[in-house]
This record gives structure tokens, sequence and C-alpha cells, in this order.
């Protein structure tokens, strides 16, 4: 496998087949903060010619300094632990010849939802593997996310 940066077509493709996806995670999205100063890239996995995970990486520079933010998470499979460990170990390579010292993401993995009463009504059997996939792969959780959305 293999990464390699996407034209906004190939990104597009691959998003538009992708069935838990964001507007954050559009090469629209992508202009409208390169408007705002920060810089995008797209990049994708590949195995053999086929795109298994992808991202926007928003990059901002603060004090000297590069980071990164897949807004809205990685467009992957969350519970494939290896495509997870495989798409990490590319992207902290590929990022870090950009001196990007750090990456930020808030993925789209739903915990819970409720109804209007405050009961839960789903719970993703997944969650906690998936939660804990993604702390072995050194990636810090720094809490919930609680907004209406």
């Amino acid at each position: 496998m293999i990464m390699k940066q996407l034209t906004n077509e190939q990104f597009e493709n691959f998003a538009s087949k992708f069935t838990d996806k964001s507007f954050y995670q559009t090469p629209e999205y992508a202009f409208i903060m390169n408007k705002q100063k920060f810089d995008s890239i797209f990049l994708g996995l590949f195995d053999n010619d086929k795109i298994i995970a992808a991202s926007i990486f928003l990059i901002e520079k603060r004090s000297n300094f590069k980071y990164a933010y897949a807004p809205k998470g990685f467009l992957i499979d969350y519970t494939d632990y290896e495509l997870v460990k495989t798409f990490t170990n590319e992207v902290k390579k590929t990022l870090g010849k950009m001196d990007i010292i750090a990456v930020k993401l808030n993925p789209m993995v739903i915990r819970n939802k409720y109804d209007q009463n405050g009961e839960i009504i789903y719970t993703n059997p997944n969650y906690e593997q998936i939660f804990n996939m993604l702390k072995s792969n050194s990636y810090y959780h720094l809490g919930y996310n609680n907004e209406f959305e």
C-alpha cells in the first residue's frame, strides 16, 4: 500500500462512494478554508490502483510550527484495525516530510443517538473497539462533541 496526494477529482470520486461522509471532507470545504489562510492537501492510501482510505488535511502554521487537521476524521472503515494503523502510519510519514508536527481529527464515530427526551435510542456496537483502536494508534481523546449536529 502506498500513500499519494490526490487530485480534487480523485478525492471527489472516492468520497462520493463513501457512505459515512461529511461536507467537511469535500474539496469545496478545503477551498473555503484556503480563504481562511489554511493550506490543504488531499491524501489517499492506494492498494494497487484502488483508493481504500483518504482524507483532506487542512494545514495551519502557528508560531513557526505546522499543524494539520482532518475535519470530521478520515474517510476510512474505522472497524478495520490494520487499515487504520497503516493509514495512520502513512499519514505520519507523509505529513512529517512536510514538517507538520501534529494531526488533529474529530472522526464521525457516533457513540449514542438520543431522542428528544434524552433517552438513548441507538448505541454503536463498534464504538468501544474503535475508540480503543484509535488510542492504541497514538491518538489522544480530548473530549466528546456534545453539540447538536
